[in-house]
């Protein structure tokens, strides 16, 4: 089980892993690939998941954070996530136009294959389970579906509270709205994948 994140420790390896650290950027990758892994996924949607490399976004973001953290300040380890999620929701945006400019024809398009030929295992063959509200269903690829049948918004509420751990004050300030009205909401989506895992 990856180390649960601490903010100091954090900064001081993005320090470090800008320097060419190796080890520090090891740390790194080590403390955030169960928290973005899951996100990611969640975020892509199903149509995406079938074009775009899963572990290619999250290693470009945290490539992304490594090289651009040298000027943000951040108050908290919420506040940082909530940045690492943003890098995650431009990337996947940019992923979603380029394949919407190919204009191909998806009934015609094969699965992403490995190296033998064989479709691509799904995630929780590559790497460690997060923990949290996935531990409540059989595994990640029935939580996946479900998350798809959501709304949008929801299913972000969704991933910002279980998957990226913030607290309801942090999903809050990231959205506009009080500490209150965001537990609310939560529970609100809570119930709506309770009931689309029926």
């Amino acid at each position: 089980m990856a180390e649960t994140p601490d903010l100091s420790q954090t900064l001081h390896d993005l320090r470090l892993a800008q320097d060419g650290d190796s080890n520090a950027a090891e740390r790194l990758w080590s403390r955030y690939y169960d928290k973005l892994v899951p996100a990611v996924r969640i975020r892509l949607g199903q149509k995406l998941r079938s074009k775009v490399e899963t572990l290619d976004i999250v290693q470009n973001v945290f490539l992304e954070a490594v090289s651009t953290a040298e000027n943000k300040e951040f108050r908290s380890e919420g506040h940082f996530r909530a940045w690492l999620n943003r890098l995650v929701e431009n990337r996947i945006r940019k992923s979603a136009r380029d394949f919407g400019r190919q204009k191909r024809d998806s009934s015609k398009e094969r699965p992403l294959m490995n190296t033998t030929g064989e479709e691509r295992t799904t995630l929780r063959h590559e790497g460690p389970r997060p923990i949290s509200i996935v531990e409540e269903f059989d595994e990640l690829e029935r939580m996946e579906k479900s998350m798809g049948l959501l709304p949008d918004e929801v299913r972000e509420l969704l991933v910002m509270r279980f998957f990226d751990e913030m607290t309801y004050a942090e999903i809050g300030e990231a959205l506009g709205r009080t500490e209150e009205a965001s537990r609310k909401a939560v529970n609100r989506g809570v119930e709506m994948l309770s009931k689309t895992m029926k």
